[in-house]
């Protein structure tokens, strides 16, 4: 099949258009691996959507509708149907999600990170527990401390965390074996004051039986994530000789 003018003149506008895009990102991209791969997180949520259903049409497409032709016949191309509701999905319900978590790949979103525990109000999806913690602790409905036995969304993989205000981060360490209940509020300490939080419960206790956890706390100048796991990894590796 010969390539008639107008097939080169497509061919030719396609490259020139992608070297166009190329130059004008590539300073930008240089920036971080955020802007090189999440187009520095500023994209709209339905073009993400879009762009990840997109991905679903590339080379192997082909090959797999073949594939289906040769085995099923024709009419075995039915079963892309379904995939325009998982489609709809992915656009509307999972890209959003997907933006909210704040992960750069899929791998991330099966490991364990970092996130910013800000509860809608005090005793909202206040309290975090640790990965393998179910107890369930019968109480009275109008218990005060309300926050207590108002789950987050999120489970802790390593016991601590810690906040921040006016420069200064305070730090909460303990020990894994202990189940400490993590907790913030945004208003805990009064209104425009946050406070961070802890409960240690203990399950099927004996009175008269003595019981301890075991924790430690830092106070000190927050320069940066980084810089608060470095000073405090002495400290977490101590606990966990207890």
């Amino acid at each position: 099949m010969a390539l008639e003018l107008i097939d080169w003149l497509i061919v030719a506008s396609f490259f020139v258009v992608m070297l166009t895009v190329g130059v004008l990102v590539a300073k930008r991209s240089g920036k971080s691996s955020a802007e090189y791969f999440l187009g520095g997180r500023k994209m709209p949520w339905w073009l993400l959507g879009i762009s990840m259903v997109a991905t679903t049409f590339s080379t192997d497409t082909p090959n797999l509708v073949t594939d289906i032709v040769r085995n099923h016949g024709v009419s075995g191309n039915w079963i892309w149907f379904p995939f325009l509701l998982t489609g709809m999905l992915t656009v509307f319900v999972y890209a959003k999600l997907w933006r909210r978590s704040g992960v750069m790949t899929d791998d991330q979103n099966c490991q364990p990170r970092w996130i910013r525990g800000i509860t809608p109000e005090h005793g909202v999806l206040a309290t975090h527990r640790a990965l393998n913690d179910n107890r369930v602790f019968p109480h009275d409905k109008d218990f005060f401390i309300n926050l207590a036995f108002n789950f987050s969304n999120y489970r802790y993989s390593e016991p601590w965390y810690y906040g921040v205000s006016n420069g200064m981060a305070l730090a909460f360490m303990f020990r894994q074996q202990d189940n400490v209940l993590l907790t913030q509020s945004p208003s805990g300490g009064g209104p425009g004051h946050p406070a961070w939080d802890f409960q240690w419960f203990i399950s099927q206790y004996q009175v008269g039986k003595k019981y301890k956890f075991v924790m430690r706390a830092m106070y000190l100048p927050y320069e940066s994530p980084e810089q608060i796991k470095k000073a405090t990894a002495p400290h977490r590796a101590e606990l966990n000789n207890f």
